[in-house]
């Protein structure tokens, strides 16, 4: 739900601006010649990633991620006045994906299996760009802080996975002693599989906001407890499949329910 934000469509894609917002695309209703068709306008850099999956699943993973950012991107451009350089995707030292102008517009990517999620937040208005410096382009930008609250974004993280069954080691040696023991305690069977997809999204998706990646052991922190960010778990079902999905933003975003958008291959 938009709340009293107000709810935009374009293309078929809706959206609410000042909000958190999911698209979901469902990867088996890609047809080839929807995936063909889209390769050619990618950028040169996702169409490299594209080709340099070995595994056809893989491909249409990182197809379906490129595609679902290559509509926001042009959505950026028709709604909120940017440019293509604008809207173009750099890499900050530390890895993580944005926007090469601050618009107050950040997102976040993750799939599994035939589910793409692409989670991002608007400015309710169009703001003023902050430009990342120029000389800092090139995947070198080194003063950027994540828990910097002046830089007129609110960043975002998002983990989708498949639920499968409860891995009790992995738990015990990645997650803290407080959600192993939470696990542990849980109803064994399809309730204690649950619980640990949602940890394990959680942490992904805060690893995911911070652009740290692994860089940040997930047994040092935990999200049952989340102490600077707000976290949101969002179960769902599609064809008969259990997935779990987690978003992660700033605390200001804390009581406000993400708007999910399931999208239309047709529409594309």
């Amino acid at each position: 739900m938009c709340h009293s934000m107000e709810q935009k469509k374009w293309k078929g894609l809706e959206y609410c601006p000042g909000a958190i917002n999911i698209w979901l695309l469902d990867l088996s209703e890609l047809s080839e010649e929807k995936f063909a068709a889209y390769f050619s306008v990618l950028p040169p850099e996702r169409r490299q990633k594209i080709e340099r999956c070995s595994v056809q699943n893989k491909k249409k993973q990182s197809a379906g991620a490129g595609i679902l950012l290559y509509e926001l991107c042009q959505m950026l451009q028709e709604k909120y006045g940017l440019s293509k350089e604008e809207v173009q995707i750099v890499s900050l030292t530390n890895g993580k994906p944005v926007f090469a102008k601050n618009t107050g517009a950040s997102f976040s990517l993750s799939h599994t299996d035939d589910c793409v999620a692409l989670a991002f937040i608007l400015p309710a208005e169009p703001q003023p760009e902050w430009d990342y410096e120029p000389e800092n382009r090139n995947h070198n930008r080194t003063d950027w802080n994540p828990n910097q609250t002046d830089q007129n974004v609110n960043h975002i993280g998002v983990d989708v996975e498949q639920v499968k069954a409860c891995r009790p080691a992995v738990a015990k040696r990645f997650f803290t002693a407080e959600e192993y023991d939470f696990i542990q305690n849980s109803p064994a069977g399809e309730k204690q599989d649950e619980i640990f997809f949602q940890i394990w999204t959680g942490k992904e998706a805060v690893i995911k906001k911070s652009g740290e990646g692994l860089r940040l052991p997930l047994n040092r922190f935990s999200v049952l407890k989340p102490e600077k960010e707000s976290l949101q778990y969002i179960p769902f079902s599609r064809n008969g499949i259990k997935y779990a999905m987690t978003v992660c933003t700033d605390s200001v975003f804390k009581e406000q329910q993400p708007f999910i958008s399931r999208v239309d291959c047709a529409i594309l």
